[in-house]
């Protein structure tokens, strides 16, 4: 909702801080959660889906609320929560470069075959619209910081190779729609299962200097 109002310029300025500020005290910065069983060492700085959740953060909704905050204020990049909430991401990158919601490399497809209640969604994969969505706010960091002297400028080597690999996640996992080829070359043409993640592909391709063609195919 918060990204709605600034996108849509909302005038109420007083109305987003107020709720922005309701979702910063709700900042997960305690080390405890299960997703400290791979990451023992990383700082915490994620965010729940839920309204009272100290063990699960979500690093989708972590960075849905890192672009709420940017693009509310540009100058929140140098804020306490938005680095924290950076740092924890690029520390739960998978190993295929890409991100889950709740942990890092929890990928043992076999484990679906269980008779379980969750319809085989047992494991917790890598998403092409959680990626999506992460690169968005990476982009956009990126984008707003190479022309200020923010603290997370010294973050850039790492946000750059988050965003390297993540891209090339997304190359390795297309579906390919144009002549066929082996360069993996990121302008070939490639189907994404949804628009929500074409989209935020796109905006940081071309934050990132990256030439791109993609296009949905649903």
């Amino acid at each position: 909702m918060s990204i709605g109002f600034c996108d849509a310029m909302s005038p109420d300025q007083a109305m987003l801080n107020k709720a922005l500020a309701w979702i910063r005290d709700r900042q997960l910065l305690d080390p405890q959660g299960d997703w400290r069983v791979y990451c023992p060492h990383l700082a915490p700085g994620g965010f729940s889906f839920e309204y009272a959740n100290s063990v699960y953060p979500d690093v989708d909704d972590t960075a849905a609320i890192i672009l709420a905050q940017v693009k509310h204020d540009p100058s929140s990049i140098d804020s306490d929560s938005v680095i924290a909430a950076v740092t924890w991401i690029l520390g739960m990158q998978s190993s295929d470069g890409g991100w889950a919601a709740f942990d890092v490399d929890n990928n043992k497809l076999f484990l679906n075959r269980i008779p379980f209640s969750d319809m085989d969604s047992l494991c917790d994969t890598s998403s092409v619209d959680i990626i999506g969505r992460i690169l968005e706010a990476f982009g956009l960091i990126l984008k707003i910081s190479s022309s200020h002297d923010y603290r997370m400028r010294c973050l850039f080597p790492q946000l750059r190779g988050a965003c390297d690999r993540a891209i090339q996640y997304i190359v390795s996992n297309r579906r390919r729609t144009g002549p066929s080829s082996d360069d993996g070359d990121a302008t070939t043409s490639m189907a994404l299962a949804t628009p929500f993640a074409a989209w935020h592909i796109i905006f940081t391709m071309s934050a990132c200097g990256i030439p791109c063609n993609l296009r949905y195919s649903g």
